[in-house]
């Protein structure tokens, strides 16, 4: 089956590709493919978009093979150009494949004896062989497609013109570093200060611009290089101090009252019973919370190394303060022998604790250790290797770089670029 397909590049020795002015032009074959019983018309029309790469053929036309079964399959092929790829001139169609006659199938005898056989139909005839494309640039391998009917041998398109080839010798700084002397004909020269090209016609250097040609497939990944070692965890930063303990005591409660005094003179009066113990004082108030501990300060960044220990943890806040005394209690206004000592009150309770300071903040992560060494990139056992370095890949055989295709596009060649020729 044949698909269209297009070549792109510089310095073209088939004459399919060439520098026109100071502009890159692109040329290729198209062939579009139509079903008819009858020899179509000559087809009109049609346009290629060099930017997505996809075509437009004349109406009723098709890009790729028609494979249905019926009418005869036609093809017709014109060049594309960049420069006007609206304009185009197609051939006179052509038979491209003619669908194989299948003899009828014979009766079938009566029951009893075997009726004959009936006739093989005729055996189609093989369908022409389309011409033969252009070989492409290298690329991706593409899928396979199916397999197209065999077509009978078609007739073979004419050999393209002869280009002009010419010979890149090398790569100089500026337009000034060009040689003036020693030059044949058609030699040339990659300044780098403005990546243009430039051939020596003979008497002077002639600017033939870029030699950038549509920007290709995208290349398969290259093998991956061994992850580097990973950087040791920084220091942790010593934990900030906690705040200050409060200095507001929790209140102590009231002392219960005193017994009363019994008189001075005059006989001892039988023991008095006890006294009540005095009533207990109300409970304090609960001291206010401690004020917050300020904040510690952030620890320094950590360096490089193992993990350093955690730093101490910052002492408690202090205590509520101390709430005010409760009231003493009334005394007895009775008068008799001295009672015994009231028991002591109850011990008011401790006060509230005083908020812990706030955690000092974490010290900051240690920096990422140093990225690991890139891969030394593709090579093999044939002197060949492939090294990407910044926005280049370099392509070097035994020790010596003679290629290099950057990030934008550009391919540059230490010698000749042939296309078309045996590798």
């Amino acid at each position: 089956m044949i698909t269209s397909s297009y070549y792109t590049g510089s310095g073209s020795s088939d004459g399919l590709y060439g520098v026109q002015g100071n502009n890159t032009v692109t040329y290729f074959i198209w062939y579009i493919y139509i079903q008819s019983a009858t020899a179509p018309s000559t087809p009109t029309g049609g346009s290629w978009n060099f930017v997505t790469n996809v075509g437009t053929p004349p109406t009723g036309w098709s890009a790729t093979p028609i494979t249905s079964t019926g009418n005869d399959l036609w093809v017709s092929q014109a060049v594309v150009n960049s420069i006007s790829p609206s304009t185009l001139t197609w051939s006179t169609p052509a038979i491209f494949f003619i669908p194989p006659i299948i003899g009828p199938t014979g009766p079938t005898g009566s029951i009893g004896l075997t009726g004959p056989t009936g006739p093989i139909g005729l055996t189609g005839a093989t369908g022409p062989i389309g011409p033969t494309g252009p070989t492409g640039s290298i690329g991706l391998t593409g899928p396979t497609g199916p397999t197209g009917p065999t077509g009978s041998t078609g007739v073979i398109g004419p050999t393209g013109p002869q280009g002009t080839s010419i010979n890149i010798k090398g790569t100089v700084a500026t337009p000034a570093s060009l040689p003036a002397t020693g030059n044949n004909i058609n030699d040339a020269y990659i300044v780098s200060s403005n990546s243009d090209l430039y051939i020596w016609n003979g008497t002077s250097w002639y600017n033939a611009g870029q030699i950038v040609g549509p920007q290709g497939p995208t290349g398969p990944t290259g093998v991956q290089g061994p992850t580097g070692p990973t950087g040791s965890i920084g220091l942790t930063g010593p934990t900030g101090p906690t705040g200050a303990q409060s200095t507001i005591a929790g209140p102590t409660g009231p002392t219960g009252t005193t017994g009363p005094t019994g008189p001075a003179n005059g006989p001892t009066g039988p023991t008095g019973a006890n006294g009540t113990s005095g009533t207990n004082g109300p409970t304090g108030p609960t001291g206010s919370n401690g004020t917050n501990g300020p904040t510690g300060p952030t620890g320094p960044q950590g360096s490089n190394g193992s993990t350093g220990p955690t730093g101490p943890t910052g002492a408690n806040g202090a205590n509520g303060s101390i709430g005010p005394t409760g009231p003493t209690g009334a005394a007895s206004t009775v008068v008799g022998p001295t009672g015994p000592q009231g028991s002591t009150g109850n011990t008011g309770p401790t006060g509230a604790q005083g908020i812990q300071g706030v955690q000092g903040n974490t010290g900051a992560t240690g920096p990422t250790g140093p990225t690991g060494p890139t891969g030394n990139g593709i090579s093999n056992t044939g002197g060949w290797s492939v090294t990407p370095s910044g926005t280049k890949l370099y392509f070097n055989y035994n020790g010596t770089n003679v290629g290099s295709f950057d990030s934008s596009g550009n391919f540059i060649a230490k010698a000749n670029i042939t296309a078309y020729g045996t590798p």
